[in-house]
């Protein structure tokens, strides 16, 4: 069946972009067909027809054909990478004539060629023989051959490829010579849609039997696929006809034809074969090859950069948008070759093939200028594939907060050269680098880069690093076009922790970035591998996190009545990927969930007391599985189907949103008189939480109520006497403006730091030996992606009562050193009133001694 799922999801996406034209590698694109039928057309093309060969089939050479065809699209769409290797006219003729010159490439792919004198087998009997099956193989491993032979370390392959009726051992494809990446099965949609969406040129092979002798056998190069939701098509390129279109003669070469559903093969794709010179036939697809040009690798070193001074810059990624100061540059990415085969000469030159497509880039560590910590990206857990296959594919992957932003740089030798002019600063791509924390790698690589050649073991992965808009302009849906652009491009890179070593030369450099020119750069100790991955969001529910939310709750029962002020984190996740009417009334909703509520005040009754939630599949102990705190976001007006008609998925928009919670009460320190079965509390009628939102998620201020009374239970389910009625719920709460931003230098012992507070005297701050606790011994806590898990333990106060109370955070994310046990942490300490809502913040560095690898302190 063809599935609605992908439309809906890139609706959501794109609001109804059109995306249309991409520099190098795919064009997707977007569209309405009509305002009432509201059908989102999404489609995906690798490139336009005169990108590709137009090379015509003689004679029954149709799989040679439509591979040297793909190949010329290689040639055409990546010429820093491809454009220097013999792939076309490898063993052929160097005829200026283009026909001639891909013709006899064709036929030597065909009938076999040589390699400094050995004989190379070609794909041969490959159409219309005798017996279907064998040169499936054939096909795949001269292919293969000839890159390595003609392209070696350019381009990397990709395949599936259904095996049925083939001898053993060749029914397992990855015991076929270069096998190892490819799929036993007819290829899906999903992986035809993957491989066209990454620029990836593509061949297909059909026919409409499995066994003897079949009426239809061809092969074909695939350029674009589409989808209305309804009917999902392919455009393909026919090498018995490659200058004729018989849907439109004005492009030529170009035939369009509607799958369906096919028993033929162990169930695959099928089609209607047309293409006005063959007799019509239905056929299903039985295998897709792939090739695409090698994705860069980067290694980094550690740098003493400049500090940038007040720098803020607005960047967008598929997670959303961070507004960001950018601050000191900490880190330098360098091209890299991982276990290059050649000699020294062949490593330098293919260094500077690679430099002149994939820039170096200098890292900086950004803070959030956004009052809050910058949230988590949408996609909670990703799929990372490496395209590199000695890498292993991470299927869940949590992706943390942003730590850094690598800017293009121009590089020169600060030992025989000059700084780099203006003009040769690349303007892509920037970079937003992400915390992740993955397993192992175990491995052991060689690099090379223009730094030298490096021998290492790769361990675990620390960071995911995603294209990036520096400053975008134009509409939300120019910017998105833009990125899908850049997306396409450059790759995702999954950073890994390295051994390490220092440069072997050229250690000294000039760097030149979109922000400044920094002279005599010293490259330091590498410290990461990335490799290039495909990222696919495989848990599409947002997660939106509150640092500070306020709650205000009347609580009555044989204790009196006391309204309590509370405030503390909440996390909801927000099922945005299924946008659905499930009540049927016209108007589309999404199911959301609290996963995690933790709010403390005190009670002028019953004392310190802390409400969290009831139970959770993510987080916490799971007291009462049956009682998740679920609810619902639905738009109030319906006019676009699969989209949630609320900013930021339209320009405006109001929808009505409600939670049933499930909580739980504790009171901490209660007075004697409170028996001890009711100093833990909980409801079992949900309480029905109301709101009217303007934003997904909500807009400062907006907040959720409820005035209904709900009765309390112990935990042996006995009514507790205790009552909850009047209830509000600010998840996003609007904060005065007095902030107090003030760096001082602490030492590891003892602090004293004077905080201005509003209307009260000059309050004292005390640090008493800040104690650090390490959730993971790491071999050092330098990294680009901060993730030293440190933990400020022990804060002393002497404050003026009036003021209220301190609590202290500590940014992860900010943690580096300064040569030897030496390192510095910044420290978020945030002054609450009287009723706990925040109302200044101190920032502090806060210097101390650690040992690398230990426990603590």
């Amino acid at each position: 069946m063809l599935r609605s799922s992908t439309v809906r999801r890139v609706a959501v996406a794109l609001i109804g972009t059109v995306i249309l034209g991409v520099a190098i590698g795919a064009i997707v694109s977007k569209s309405f067909t009509g305002t009432d039928s509201q059908t989102a057309i999404v489609s995906v093309q690798a490139g336009a027809y005169d990108d590709y060969g137009n090379l015509g089939n003689t004679g029954p050479r149709c799989a040679s054909t439509a591979t040297i065809n793909s190949f010329q699209f290689l040639m055409n769409k990546y010429p820093d990478i491809v454009g220097g290797t013999k792939l076309i006219p490898g063993a052929g003729t160097d005829n200026e004539d283009p026909l001639l010159r891909l013709g006899s490439a064709r036929n030597a792919l065909h009938d076999g060629w040589k390699k400094q004198g050995q004989p190379r087998s070609g794909v041969q009997g490959e159409c219309l023989q005798a017996k279907f099956g064998k040169h499936r193989r054939f096909w795949w491993e001269a292919k293969a051959q000839w890159i390595e032979d003609f392209a070696e370390g350019r381009i990397i392959l990709d395949g599936m490829v259904f095996t049925g009726g083939l001898d053993e051992p060749d029914q397992d494809p990855t015991k076929w010579k270069f096998g190892s990446v490819l799929k036993k099965g007819a290829p899906t949609w999903d992986f035809l849609w993957q491989e066209i969406s990454h620029g990836e040129d593509v061949e297909i092979a059909f026919a409409d039997k499995e066994k003897e002798k079949p009426t239809a056998d061809h092969a074909v190069t695939l350029v674009g696929l589409s989808d209305d939701g309804q009917t999902r098509q392919i455009t393909y390129i026919d090498p018995n006809n490659p200058n004729r279109n018989s849907n439109n003669p004005n492009q030529p070469g170009l035939f369009t034809a509607t799958l369906t559903t096919s028993t033929l093969f162990g169930g695959s794709l099928g089609f209607r074969w047309d293409n006005k010179v063959n007799d019509p036939a239905d056929v299903a697809i039985y295998l897709a090859y792939s090739e695409s040009p090698i994705r860069p690798h980067y290694k980094s070193y550690m740098i003493d950069g400049d500090t940038l001074q007040n720098v803020v810059v607005n960047l967008r990624t598929q997670f959303g948008v961070l507004r960001a100061k950018v601050m000191r540059a900490t880190h330098l990415l360098a091209p890299a070759l991982k276990n290059h085969t050649g000699g020294p000469d062949e490593v330098d030159k293919d260094l500077n093939i690679l430099q002149k497509a994939f820039p170096h880039l200098k890292c900086y560590f950004i803070r959030s200028v956004q009052r809050e910590r910058p949230l988590k990206p949408a996609g909670v857990l990703v799929e990372l594939n490496p395209l590199n296959r000695d890498f292993r594919r991470e299927p869940e992957v949590q992706v943390g907060v942003p730590a850094h932003l690598c800017t293009p740089a121009a590089k020169s030798n600060a030992r025989s050269e000059g700084p780099p002019d203006e003009k040769s600063v690349p303007s892509v791509p920037h970079y937003l680098c992400y915390a992740i924390a993955d397993q192992d790698a175990g491995i052991r690589v060689r690099i090379n880069t223009q730094f030298g050649e490096e021998r290492t073991m790769v361990h675990k992965a620390r960071g995911l690093c995603v294209p990036a808009l520096k400053n975008p302009t134009g509409t939300e849906r120019e910017q998105l076009r833009e990125l899908d652009k850049l997306q396409t491009q450059f790759p995702h890179l999954k950073c890994y922790e390295i051994d390490g070593a220092l440069p072997e030369r050229n250690g000294l450099v000039h760097l030149r970035t979109q922000f400044s020119l920094e002279e005599r750069v010293r490259v330091g100790k590498s410290q990461h591998l990335c490799v290039p991955v495909e990222k696919k969001i495989r848990f599409l529910k947002e997660v939106d996190t509150f640092f500070d939310s306020i709650a205000r709750i009347t609580i009555e029962g044989p204790f009196g009545s006391d309204i309590v002020t509370l405030s503390g984190p909440t996390i909801v996740v927000v099922n945005i990927e299924n946008v659905t009417d499930s009540d049927k009334d016209g108007l589309e909703e999404v199911e959301t969930q609290i996963v995690h509520l933790e709010l403390s005040g005190t009670s002028k009754i019953l004392g310190p007391i802390t409400l969290r939630h009831r139970a959770t599949e993510a987080l916490g102990p799971v007291r009462q599985p049956d009682q998740l705190s679920m609810g619902k976001i639905e738009e109030r007006v319906n006019n676009i189907h699969g989209v949630l008609e609320i900013p930021p998925f339209t320009p405006t928009g109001t929808a009505d949103s409600f939670f049933d919670v499930f909580f739980e009460i504790e009171l901490l320190n209660p007075p004697a008189l409170v028996p001890r079965e009711l100093r833990l509390l909980h409801n079992e009628t949900p309480k029905h939480m109301r709101a009217t939102i303007t934003h997904k998620p909500p807009r400062k201020g907006e907040t959720y109520e409820s005035p209904e009374v709900i009765e309390l239970f112990d935990e042996s389910g006995r009514p507790s006497g205790v009552r909850v009625r009047n209830v509000s719920h600010t998840p996003n709460p609007e904060l005065p403006d007095f902030f107090v931003k003030h760096f001082i230098k602490v030492s590891s012992t003892r602090a004293f730091v004077e905080l201005p507070l509003p209307g009260t005297i000059q309050a004292q701050l005390l640090l008493l030996r800040p104690a650090f606790t390490f959730k993971e011994a790491p071999a050092g806590v330098d990294s680009i992606f901060g993730l030293a898990n440190i933990e400020l333990s022990q804060i002393g106060l002497s404050l003026d009562p009036k003021a209220g109370r301190i609590s202290g955070k500590v940014d992860i994310q900010n943690v580096r050193s300064l040569g030897g046990d030496r390192h510095q942490l910044p420290v978020l300490i945030k002054v609450l009133d009287a009723n706990g809502i925040p109302f200044a913040e101190l920032w502090m560095e806060l210097f101390f001694d650690i040992v690398p690898g230990s426990k603590g302190p």
